[in-house]
């Protein structure tokens, strides 16, 4: 066997990795590089190596193929799926509310469909053909995350122009599922799971002071989807009352602020 730095073993430790994407409109993910860092950890357990000592890991850029550009090493090669640390947004409990961000879309000219052909994203917003795509796999909770996301991008592109604040898309993607996450807690969805670490990969690209400079727009793009989620049927009983919505939004706020921190 030959060896490394510090000793460390290099010809009997093999990792697989296929499931990091290039994508050119964002840098890799933090929860894309935890989970290469915990396959590399495994793969140094499963090698019998000293559990007290760690392998040495570094990063750097280079030219790869695209996911389904490749197949798999068939056995005795071992691959690891890598999965970001996004939890999927299940239940339906606010399936009633996804018909009134329909109507809003059409409202500001933005139709939206339910469809198989937004490949692995759950959801699109095409400001050329002004329409919004949502996967039709995805749960009624998840639909309605997704569409409030979608929507804001629209809203975005229909405020600008009287709103002094110009994003890049880094931006606007933090801009957008900080609404989605507040306008999520508002109606007592919780997506936590789901928004915290999708606004933390964005903040590798992009400052989360963007978050504070464009505070105004932010609200009214808020506010505007919150006043959709209050009208067409009406709430149930349970939904919750004036008081609980804005201890709801204050709680969003307050989580948004510890990942500023």
């Amino acid at each position: 066997m030959r060896s490394g730095p510090q000793g460390y073993p290099i010809e009997d430790i093999a990792v697989t990795i296929t499931a990091i994407e290039y994508r050119p409109d964002a840098s890799t993910t933090a929860g894309q590089k935890a989970a290469v860092g915990e396959a590399l950890r495994q793969a140094w357990r499963e090698a019998g190596a000293d559990s007290d000592q760690r392998p040495r890991t570094g990063w750097r850029l280079a030219s790869v193929f695209a996911q389904d550009q490749v197949a798999e090493l068939p056995p005795p090669a071992n691959p690891v799926p890598l999965r970001p640390p996004i939890a999927e947004i299940t239940g339906d409990s606010h399936a009633h509310l996804v018909n009134r961000l329909v109507a809003l879309g059409e409202t500001i000219g933005y139709p939206v469909s339910f469809t198989d052909d937004t490949g692995s994203a759950d959801g699109t917003c095409s400001h050329r053909e002004q329409t919004i795509r949502i996967a039709a796999r995805l749960s009624a909770n998840a639909r309605l995350a997704t569409l409030i996301h979608e929507l804001s991008h629209a809203l975005v592109r229909l405020a600008r122009s009287n709103h002094d604040q110009s994003l890049d898309y880094a931006q606007e993607e933090l801009v957008v599922e900080s609404v989605a996450f507040c306008c999520c807690q508002t109606v007592g969805l919780d997506t936590s799971a789901n928004s915290t670490p999708y606004l933390a990969s964005w903040a590798e690209t992009a400052s989360l002071d963007v978050l504070e400079q464009t505070a105004e727009l932010t609200s009214q793009l808020a506010d505007r989807i919150e006043s959709a989620l209050s009208v067409a049927d009406g709430p149930p009983e349970d939904d919750p009352s004036s008081a609980a919505k804005a201890d709801a939004s204050e709680h969003a706020d307050d989580n948004l602020s510890a990942l500023a921190a």
